[in-house]
């Protein structure tokens, strides 16, 4: 999607990301097959451009029984060049 909205004319500057502890919707609850009391990590994601609002927001949800992996982005990808691995 950013390299979608590049095209565009948009110019990224800043991403903010934020982690925390929390509880789950019903419906999150309900995917990850958890309570919507089991405490679950939450991950927030936001691409900028200047003096706007954020263009992309992200909500990741992550299962208390799953493996944690990093993360590696390449905020400066050009075409054809992965933006994530996993």
């Amino acid at each position: 999607m950013a390299e979608s909205l590049q095209e565009v004319g948009a110019k990224f500057t800043k991403m903010m990301r934020r982690v925390g502890v929390g509880f789950p919707t019903q419906d999150v609850a309900k995917q990850l097959g958890i309570t919507v009391h089991d405490p679950i990590l939450v991950y927030i994601f936001m691409l900028l451009e200047p003096s706007k609002l954020p263009v992309e927001w992200v909500r990741i949800y992550v299962h208390p029984d799953e493996q944690q992996h990093w993360e590696t982005i390449d905020v400066s990808s050009s075409r054809g060049k992965a933006n994530a691995k996993v």
